[in-house]
């Protein structure tokens, strides 16, 4: 199996002072609201596939 491997990184730090330049009028959003909603529900159809063991529609 090929392994991959990345450098660590404080994530919600990073989080924290995006939101805290956009807060302040600085740099636009990284992901639309509409890009955020399609990105709930591919996690939503991760979980029902954890739970149904098969494969869900997105």
């Amino acid at each position: 199996a090929q392994v991959f491997r990345f450098p660590g990184t404080q994530q919600y730090r990073l989080e924290v002072e995006t939101f805290a330049r956009a807060a302040q009028g600085g740099k636009e959003r990284v992901f639309t609201l509409e890009e955020s909603v399609l990105n709930q529900k591919v996690i939503d159809a991760i979980f029902r596939a954890g739970d149904t063991g098969g494969w869900e529609t997105v």
